[in-house]
C-alpha cells in the first residue's frame, strides 16, 4: 500500500475519478490521518510495521511469519483469496505490484479480472 500526498499530475487523475483536488496542506492532513487510522486498525499485533525496523526482517519468511500485509502467498490462487478478503475485510480497492513479480501475479490477476 503506498501512502502519500500525491504526484507532479495527480490532479488530472483526481478530476477524472471525480475525487477532490486538494491543498497541499489538507493531503498533508489527510495522510497524518491515514496513518493513524491504520496504526488502530493494526493493532497490538503491529503486522504492518515491526519488519521494517531492520533489514534483516525484510525477507519473506519473516514477513510470511508476522502476518504482515507486505507479502501474498505463493499460490495464485490462495494469493487471489487473500487479495479478495483485503478489498472485503480492510478496504484495499487499489493494489500496486512491481514490474517484477508480473509473471508471477499474472495468474493471480487473471483470477481476480472483472471482480
Amino acid at each position: 500500500m503506498g501512502i502519500g500526498t500525491g504526484r507532479p499530475g495527480i490532479e488530472d487523475e483526481l478530476c477524472e475519478l471525480g475525487m477532490p483536488v486538494l491543498p497541499p496542506r489538507e493531503r498533508l492532513a489527510t495522510v497524518r490521518e491515514t496513518v493513524a487510522r491504520l496504526r488502530d486498525l493494526d493493532g497490538p499485533h503491529a503486522h504492518t510495521a515491526p519488519f521494517m525496523a531492520s533489514a534483516r526482517d525484510t525477507d519473506p519468511a519473516a514477513l510470511r511469519a508476522a502476518d504482515s500485509l507486505a507479502v501474498l502467498p505463493d499460490d495464485p490462487a490462495a494469493a487471489a483469496e487473500e487479495v479478495q478478503r483485503r478489498r472485503e475485510e480492510i478496504g484495499y480497492s487499489y493494489f500496486v505490484l512491481g514490474a517484477g513479480s508480473a509473471d508471477v501475479l499474472a495468474p493471480m490477476v487473471t483470477k481476480l479480472a472483472g471482480q
